[in-house]
């Protein structure tokens, strides 16, 4: 039995299987083969919206978009009931129909706040607020093409780049020329070309020269909290709705996560009108807000804003740091923003090569 399958008949119907559900989905995303196709570096992660997991999960279908929807809801429903209907709109809408030639085009944009630490030049953009004295909005994005039919994907990616910097601009400005400009990366403000090449697995990179794929020292990962805690813990469970392997995974797999979070307490509706709701949950570790067109079921964008970071030292054991926003940040910024947008074109833009 795959562990899709034993998600599926995991998945809870009432609170009292709220447990073995949320133990089935955590492990399935964390039994998935983890591959690496990049070298790796110092710094941060970077690069294609692999948010540090690494795995992969093969789907026939991605099953985001789905079909006409349903009705959005009234406007007075539950974060419980919009949890609830956009799972179970995951397994209506699973198998969305493409005609011949047409392609399933979704489109992940992930932004990372990282903080200028100038007490380690040799590593100097971090996670960590302690310290700095700027920070910069990061950006990656990658365009996936699923074809009606065929098993090989083109992938179009606009590799890792800094938008916004906050703070003592120059030195952000100093500190990113110093690090990223040296290996190739733009100058804050610019965003590469876009490469698009062909490949069956979705979450495998092109190489290139300025590629770099790198985890932070100071990044915290689920991996830390459930060493720490010994547990699945609900927090992941938010925190997986970025994660691509979800994303892009099957129906039966962002069903149950949403049937899992369906039933956290304390989610709050911030707004639910013409067909869009907006959930904000307030964790130990982090805020998480999702923002879910309710008559389809996509979820179009999960904001994360750290409370807590867990790091690790060269002897393994770790330490809870807490968070406090500096001034020079606007209070909205989220520290890690993923946005999904899905649609169906009619071609995908040429590929430069096959990647296998």
């Amino acid at each position: 039995m795959d562990t899709l399958t034993q998600v599926r008949e995991l998945r809870q119907t009432g609170p009292s299987d709220l447990g073995a559900a949320r133990a089935a989905l955590d492990t399935a995303i964390n039994s998935s083969p983890r591959r690496n196709t990049r070298p790796r570096t110092r710094g941060l992660l970077i690069g294609a919206a692999t948010l540090a997991v690494g795995g992969i999960v093969t789907a026939s279908t991605i099953g985001l978009l789905g079909g006409p929807g349903s009705p959005a809801g009234p406007a007075s429903a539950s974060a419980q009931e919009i949890l609830a209907n956009a799972a179970t709109l995951q397994i209506s809408n699973y198998d969305f129909p493409l005609n011949a030639g047409q392609f399933l085009h979704t489109t992940v944009t992930t932004q990372r706040l990282v903080y200028l630490n100038p007490q380690d030049p040799a590593d100097p953009f971090t996670a960590m607020v302690d310290g700095a004295t700027g920070a910069v909005i990061t950006e990656d994005t990658r365009n996936v093409y699923k074809p009606a039919s065929g098993d090989e994907y083109t992938i179009q990616d606009i590799g890792f780049h800094g938008t916004t910097s906050y703070g003592d601009l120059t030195a952000v400005q100093t500190g990113w020329k110093n690090y990223y400009e040296a290996n190739g990366v733009p100058a804050i403000g610019a965003a590469p070309d876009a490469t698009a090449y062909r490949s069956a697995d979705w979450m495998v990179t092109q190489a290139s020269g300025t590629d770099l794929n790198a985890l932070d020292k100071n990044r915290p990962g689920a991996d830390t909290l459930r060493t720490q805690l010994g547990q699945p813990t609900i927090e992941d469970q938010w925190r997986s709705l970025a994660d691509p392997r979800v994303i892009y995974g099957t129906g039966e797999y962002r069903a149950t996560l949403l049937n899992a979070l369906s039933q956290t307490d304390g989610v709050t509706v911030d707004h639910n009108d013409n067909g869009i709701a907006n959930l904000t949950y307030t964790g130990t570790w982090a805020t998480y807000k999702v923002t879910i067109d309710t008559a389809k079921g996509l979820i179009q964008k999960v904001q994360i804003t750290d409370a807590k970071l867990a790091t690790t030292d060269t002897t393994g054991k770790s330490t809870t740091v807490s968070q406090t926003r500096p001034s020079f940040v606007p209070a909205d910024t989220a520290d890690l923003t993923v946005t999904i947008t899905q649609d169906v074109v009619d071609a995908a833009p040429p590929a430069e090569t096959a990647t296998n």
